[in-house]
């Protein structure tokens, strides 16, 4: 099946192992891992735990935004782009697969990992 990613913001210190990844669209979704691989990882784990979440309760999934979208609409834009350090991510849920329409070569270098 093919869909489209959501996309994570995941947050970094320069120097420091780690990262935190959140998803704009879907609030309260977050997680974390030692590297980059654990955080794609467990945000693709999270992500798919999410949205069976909300299925299984009879709610549909909001649709994905793109990231400008998101720089327009998500109230926390602001506050990310000037205080913390990070990258856009898409992730899809764990055994799905999508096409990415303007993914740069890192994040197909992140999808392929």
């Amino acid at each position: 099946m093919t869909m489209k990613p959501y996309l994570a913001l995941f947050e970094y210190e320069t120097g420091k192992p780690g990262f935190s990844a959140v998803f704009p669209d879907l609030p309260g979704l977050l997680t974390a891992g030692d590297d980059y691989a654990e955080t794609l990882e467990m945000a693709q784990a999270g992500l798919t735990a999410h949205l069976d979440f909300l299925l299984s309760a009879g709610e549909e999934p909001p649709a994905p935004r793109t990231i400008e979208q998101i720089a327009r609409t998500w109230d926390e834009w602001e506050e990310w782009r000037q205080n913390y350090q990070f990258e856009i991510v898409p992730v899809a849920p764990e055994n799905e697969s999508f096409a990415p329409a303007n993914a740069t070569r890192r994040e197909i270098m992140l999808m392929a990992r």
